[in-house]
């Protein structure tokens, strides 16, 4: 056999090597599955998107979560750390002497119900005290005496009378006023300070990437029912209706601003200052409206005024003059009758008519009328025009003429004068335990009745009720 054929002769018969060991993967996607071949130093790339190293075999749970076993966080080597940015603006608080060392400029401080702010790091003195570290920027002791008292909505037009330090609020959020003229809207203008924000937040650091500064704490926090139990005095919470309230004791209850709530305070605005009193004097004070409608007394007689009227014996009747005298309904008396409840159902016209266009040119002056619901008197003929609008007649029942204001002078003007009392009130099921007899009460049907008793019941008009009687026009 040739050399070259023994060489092809054991060239072809020579057995193949075995195949090397495939590499390990440098991370593995986690699976449950096939946890039990997993090997210490393994990679394991874990659910949550993060690498993890196999420690020991047959590692348990799943890498990241807690009651996991056998797996540990693949982490490099940390960067050099950069300088930690700077800390916020600190929070309002309430004053507390024994902390003022540790107080900085511009920190807001909550005392005596009133906001100041802190004029320099370690302020002096006591708030609200001449000479002290603080600027005053509420006043709730003038709070509904003086116009602005309350923190206002911020308004252009009103813009250029804004002082620094003032608040105002814009869009439910608050503000401070830093320069003047407050020119630009408080959202976006370096006129206005935010006091509803949170403060600035410290700057990243240089390099590798440091931890970012602490958040400074919210000045002015947005209401939120489920943090109250956080809320503390002092703190500043923005209520639902834009407006801002100070917390004055732990755990407040309710919303700020609605009825029943605890804890909270309007934070109100310094008032400006007040204006010169007008150098004359005060306008003469509008007169008294009219006197209700009244049973007669003839021991109160004395006490009745012009034109007021008087129920007796079961009919209606004016003062012709203050303090008539003699009996309603006898001859002689200063006393004019106006309905006839002993002529009901005998004579047309002797109930109170409603009032009709065709017929007004017959109508004489005390005659009663109905429109609308309502019930007038005829005052002047010929009474032209509708009841509700003209002169000629005068409404029953509605409330008795509002006085007039008085006649201004150089100074302050003068106090309007009291209304009147109803003289026919509409009837109300609610209120029939104040009716008094001799009142006039307009029923749902739009008839007026006159209250014959105390405490009447059912509804006038309707059978069954009692204490009601018709009112009725004389004939």
């Amino acid at each position: 056999m040739r050399r070259e054929d023994r060489g092809q002769f054991y060239k072809r018969n020579a057995p193949t090597g075995p195949t090397g060991p495939t590499g390990a993967a440098v991370a593995t996607a986690y699976d449950p599955s096939k946890t039990s071949t997993y090997q210490p130093g393994q990679i394991i790339m874990g659910s949550d998107g993060k690498p993890y190293v196999v420690t020991q075999l047959n590692p348990t749970g799943t890498p990241g979560q807690p009651g996991s076993t056998g797996y540990a966080p693949l982490t490099g080597t940390a960067g050099a750390t950069g300088p930690t940015g700077p800390t916020g603006a600190a929070a309002s608080v309430t004053y507390d002497p024994n902390m003022a060392s540790s107080y900085v400029k511009d920190q807001l401080i909550y005392y005596n119900g009133d906001l100041y702010t802190a004029n320099s790091n370690s302020p002096t003195g006591t708030p609200g005290t001449a000479g002290s570290g603080y600027t005053q920027l509420t006043n709730s002791s003038r709070v509904g005496r003086d116009v602005g008292s309350t923190v206002p909505a911020y308004n252009p037009v009103d813009s250029a009378t804004y002082i620094p330090g003032q608040l105002v609020t814009y869009r439910g959020q608050l503000y401070q006023v830093l320069n003047t003229p407050a020119t630009g809207t408080p959202d976006s203008s370096p006129n206005y300070r935010n006091l509803s924000g949170a403060g600035a937040t410290g700057a990243t650091g240089a390099g590798v990437t440091g931890p970012t500064g602490p958040t400074g704490a919210a000045i002015a926090t947005t209401f939120n029912p489920n943090n109250t139990s956080t809320y503390q005095p002092g703190q500043i919470i923005m209520g639902p209706d834009g407006k801002p309230y100070v917390v004055t004791q732990s755990n407040p209850t309710g919303t700020p601003g609605q009825p029943g709530s605890t804890g909270y305070a309007p934070l109100t605005g310094t008032a400006g200052a007040t204006g010169p009193t007008g150098g004359c004097c005060t306008g003469p004070t509008g007169p008294t409206g009219a006197a209700a409608s009244a049973t007669y007394d003839p021991n109160k007689a004395a006490t009745y005024v012009k034109d007021q009227l008087i129920y007796y014996n079961g009919d209606l009747y004016t003062a012709n003059s203050n303090s008539p005298t003699g009996t309603p309904g006898t001859a002689g008396s200063g006393y004019t009758q106006l309905t006839n409840s002993s002529r009901v159902g005998r004579d047309v016209g002797s109930t109170v008519p409603a009032y009709s266009p065709v017929d007004s040119a017959t109508y004489i002056p005390g005659q009663l009328v109905t429109y609308n619901g309502q019930l007038y008197q005829v005052l002047n003929t010929p009474a032209t025009g509708t009841p509700d609008s003209s002169p000629n007649y005068r409404n029953l029942s509605g409330a008795g003429p509002t006085g007039a204001t008085g006649v201004a002078g150089a100074g302050v003007t003068g106090p309007t004068g009291p209304t009147g009392a109803a003289i026919a009130t509409t009837f109300n099921p609610n209120n029939t335990s104040t009716y008094q007899p001799g009142q006039i009460i307009m029923g749902p049907d739009g008839k007026p009745y006159v209250v014959t008793q105390p405490n009447p019941t059912g509804t006038p008009g309707q059978p069954g009720s009692t204490g009601y009687a018709p009112l009725t026009g004389s004939t």
